[in-house]
Parts: structure tokens; C-alpha cells; sequence
């Protein structure tokens, strides 16, 4: 049965309050995990990632719209599944972004059958990046009529080559790249390619550099086209989070939607009165006890008097 949860439906008790620091919150704030709480969690395809389950018969499944999340994420990071599996029981900050309680419990073999079946559907990757993509430009309200393209090398999960092959493979290229009557002038095509926008003044080469560096997009960690498809969607769509919450328009966005939440407001002052009635549990309990030892059961009486039970 389809387990789907609106990510924007309201606590009326945190239950992260008195779990994460008051410097934690303005962390979760400015980074990447209030952008995937407030602004595209609730538009990643969950419906899509499971639509081969039942909607009312069976036993439900794990939450869709935080599983959808946790592959975004472990593509983002570059996790592999066990280290996804530790981050979603053990990460506070990511039960928080994907919308879960602490003490979220769930199986390594589940995450993995979720992944499958996103690599499975050859478009439901590029839905996402779309959905993601969509929400930031909408969010930043951003003008990308003129936004420029570009391209880079991207390499699989391929095997090593040795020094012998290296050696070949590495004159290959020199022969490519330059002329053969062995001046140094580049050949039409084999110099760089990379200009400099006009309109941001970032060159293709920097966000190339920074995708291979952050993302790991130099070398992916699978192989296949359909794997290999899904990875490079889902870390560029991560690429796009990560950019977009080190601007401050979008932290100002995250931060008017925490306050809508209810971070300083009813749910924050009801999690601070939950806390401190379960830390004063003991006290509590010494009180209610003397309570009882004090009263004493009554019953009606025929003349309409309250009387004490014998």
C-alpha cells in the first residue's frame, strides 16, 4: 500500500525541538537540508515511485516522498548504500530534510528495491530533475531564457587500465589534440572550449571543475546507460540544491517557511513543554501519586448527596 505523506502538513508538536541546537536550526536554515525540507521535497515524483504499489490493499510501504529524497541525496553525496542506510537511521539533519521522526527505522534491502526501480524507469531520473530545477528557478524567481550550455567527460565505473595501455592511450590523445608535423599549434576543435558567460562571468570550466569535485561526476561509482543515465540526473538535480542554498534569497525563502512552520511559534512552545514534562517525568509521577492518596472514591447516594464509599 502507497505510504505518501504531504512534506508541507504541519506538527502540532516537534518533535526535533530540544533534539537540535538553536545553532544547529540556523545551520538547517542556510544549507542544503532546509532547501530539500521547504522547497522541492514536496515536488519530487513519489506518486511515480510507487505506482506499482496498491493504494489501499497490503501492508504500507516505506514513506515515498523520503525515499525519493534519500536517492537524491545518496547520489548527491556520493554515498554508497550502506552509508545511505546509516544517514537516514542515524543523521538527524537528514531525518529532517526527508520529513521523518527520530528513530526512523528501515531495512538496507528496501532502500536498495527503491533504487532499482528508479534506474528501472528510464524518465522518472529526468522527472525529477525537472521537478527540482522547476521549484528553484521558481522559488529564486530567476530569469533562464539566456542560460548557457555546456558540455564535459564523464566516465562509468570502467576497469583500470595498465601502464602499457595508459602509455597508448595517452599518445592517442596527444595525436588527436595536435597537429602530425608535431608544431605546438592546437588543431581546430582541440583547445578549450570553455568560454567565459557573459552574463554570469562563470566559465563552463569552473561548474564542469565544481560537478567533478563536489558531485563526483568525474568518476561515477555504476555502470550501464540506464545507471549510469539516472546517476548523472540525480547529481546534477543535487548540483542545482546545493547552489541554490548559498544564495540569500533562497535562505531568506527557507527561513520564512520554518517561521510558517511554526519554529517560534505554537509547535516550537508545545515541543519545549513536551520536553520538559518528559525530562520531569519523575516529579510528575511523585505529584499524581500524592493526588490519589488523597482522594477518595464517591457514589451517588438515593437522597441526592455525594457520600463517601465505604
Amino acid at each position: 500500500m502507497r505510504n505518501v505523506n504531504d512534506p508541507r502538513q504541519k506538527r502540532l508538536i516537534d518533535v526535533y525541538e530540544g533534539v537540535i541546537s538553536e545553532a544547529g536550526w540556523r545551520m538547517i536554515a542556510d544549507g542544503w537540508q532546509g532547501v530539500v525540507r521547504h522547497v522541492v521535497l514536496h515536488e519530487l515524483p513519489a506518486l511515480r515511485l510507487g505506482d506499482d504499489l496498491d493504494e489501499f490493499l497490503g501492508r504500507p510501504s516505506a514513506e515515498l516522498f523520503s525515499m525519493s529524497g534519500l536517492l537524491l541525496l545518496r547520489e548527491f553525496f556520493g554515498w554508497t548504500m550502506p552509508q545511505a542506510h546509516e544517514a537516514i537511521l542515524f543523521r538527524t539533519d537528514v531525518q529532517y530534510a526527508l520529513n521523518l521522526e527520530p528513530g526512523f527505522e528501515i531495512s538496507q534491502r528496501t532502500i536498495e528495491r527503491y533504487q532499482a526501480r528508479l534506474v528501472e524507469d528510464g524518465d522518472l531520473a529526468a522527472d525529477l530533475l525537472t521537478r527540482v530545477t522547476d521549484r528553484l528557478v521558481c522559488a529564486l524567481e530567476l530569469n533562464v531564457s539566456r542560460q548557457r550550455l555546456d558540455s564535459t567527460h564523464v566516465f562509468s565505473d570502467m576497469a583500470s587500465f595498465g601502464r602499457t595501455r595508459m602509455m597508448g592511450v595517452r599518445a592517442a590523445v596527444d595525436y588527436r589534440g595536435h597537429p602530425s608535423d608535431g608544431s605546438d599549434e592546437r588543431r581546430p576543435g582541440g583547445g578549450a572550449r570553455h568560454g567565459r558567460s557573459a552574463s554570469t562571468g562563470t566559465s563552463g570550466r569552473d561548474v564542469a571543475g565544481g560537478l567533478k569535485r563536489r558531485m563526483g561526476l568525474g568518476r561515477l561509482r555504476v555502470r550501464g546507460q540506464p545507471a549510469v543515465a539516472t546517476a548523472l540526473l540525480l547529481k546534477i538535480a543535487g548540483w542545482n540544491i546545493a547552489r541554490a542554498s548559498k544564495t540569500q534569497n533562497m535562505r531568506d525563502y527557507v527561513r520564512q517557511q520554518m517561521l510558517q512552520e511554526g519554529r517560534s511559534g505554537l509547535a516550537r512552545g508545545c515541543g519545549a513543554l513536551w520536553a520538559s514534562t518528559w525530562t520531569s517525568l519523575p516529579t510528575l509521577r511523585l505529584a499524581i501519586c500524592d493526588i490519589l492518596s488523597t482522594w477518595q472514591p464517591t457514589r451517588w447516594h438515593g437522597n441526592n448527596r455525594w457520600v463517601t464509599a465505604v
